[in-house]
């Protein structure tokens, strides 16, 4: 059997903007009907996080790739203002840095989600790249200092959007 974590974020002021997820019906290929078919049948969801978009950008719903960084804010003005201060310095050719505060069912410690969405892994590995060298991650790591620990992260592409 397997199992499966959905995050699932639609409070807040941009509810609006996830009116149409899941909406569409099936993967438009081939393999992704398979796929689709298969994860209704054989997938025992274990698990749904409900979180609210503190900072976000409707623009980037589409977004195929997104990294999910799951973390315990213990200083919530400190990490706020040294986010907010690292998203004014950036500028996103694609994708978008997102702040979702953890509503109900998250894993014990974890109060936010830090998502990055990329239209796909190699976008997000060239903009990771471009993050990191352009002095805005040591910057941001400097001004949040103390105020926030990792507790795990992963990658993942979209496969089925739930209202």
């Amino acid at each position: 059997m397997l199992t499966s974590h959905i995050s699932c974020v639609f409070l807040g002021e941009s509810a609006e903007d996830f009116a149409q997820w899941g909406v569409g019906g099936n993967p438009p290929t081939v393999e992704g009907v398979v796929f689709f078919n298969a994860f209704q049948d054989f997938v025992e969801v274990e698990q749904i996080v409900l979180g609210q978009p503190m900072i976000f950008d409707p623009s980037n719903l589409e977004s195929d790739f997104q990294a999910v960084f799951a973390i315990n804010v213990t200083d919530v003005q400190k990490f706020g203002s040294a986010f907010g201060k690292m998203m004014n310095s950036l500028d996103f050719d694609e994708g978008s840095f997102e702040l979702h505060d953890a509503v109900l069912g998250a894993e014990e410690g974890v109060t936010h989600y830090w998502v990055v969405r990329a239209n796909n892994l190699a976008d997000f590995l060239d903009g990771r790249s471009e993050f990191i060298n352009s002095g805005a991650a040591g910057q941001f790591g400097g001004d949040a200092s103390g105020s926030f620990e990792f507790v795990f992260g992963f990658g993942s592409r979209t496969i089925k959007n739930y209202n």
